[in-house]
């Protein structure tokens, strides 16, 4: 029986992007839920009859799926273009798959690589904790304040695990951002 079990699941993609060891653990977790698309964004509570309105409780402007919150969101999206940008890169992708795919193809070097699905990881988490303190504590954080937050969380988290094994032009680079 286990090993039937075993030949039926699914081959996943986003299984390197999301437990990345240079993120933090809870902020795998919230990105493992968004992958799932297991999150209680307003869209699924109004689905169980939990909450009557499913409007985005940030920009107000839409209703509050996985794909808005992350990626459509006034918030989010100024946020993840000005972290794309503080890498290096020129844009930022609609939705969680094609962007780690994107990134995949796009970072150079595998810390490159590293460093960005990090700072991804810190991305998603941030909205999330931003939406919810919108919702509990009715307090809008604005962009430079989480892009402040996820690049002070990403290099404290990165210094401390970076490895004998990353090359010095890696390492400079991740210094100079």
């Amino acid at each position: 029986m286990y090993q039937l079990h075993l030949r039926q699941r699914d081959n996943v993609q986003w299984h390197r992007y999301v437990w990345n060891r240079l993120s933090t653990p809870k902020y795998r977790f919230i990105l493992w839920l968004a992958t799932q698309d297991k999150l209680k964004t307003r869209t699924r509570l109004q689905k169980f009859g939990v909450v009557d309105d499913c409007i985005c409780p940030i920009c107000g402007s839409s209703p509050e799926t996985m794909e808005h919150l992350f990626f459509k969101c006034v918030l989010s999206h100024k946020g993840g273009t000005e972290v794309m940008k503080w890498l290096g890169f020129s844009h930022c992708r609609d939705g969680i798959g094609p962007l780690f795919k994107w990134l995949q193809r796009s970072a150079g070097t595998e810390f490159r690589r590293a460093v960005a699905y990090t700072n991804t990881v810190a991305l998603v988490y941030h909205v999330w904790k931003a939406r919810n303190v919108v919702i509990w504590k009715f307090q809008v954080p604005t962009v430079q304040n989480l892009v402040k937050v996820v690049q002070s969380d990403v290099k404290c988290r990165i210094q401390n695990l970076i490895g004998r094994k990353v090359q010095s032009r890696d390492v400079d680079w991740f210094q100079k951002l």
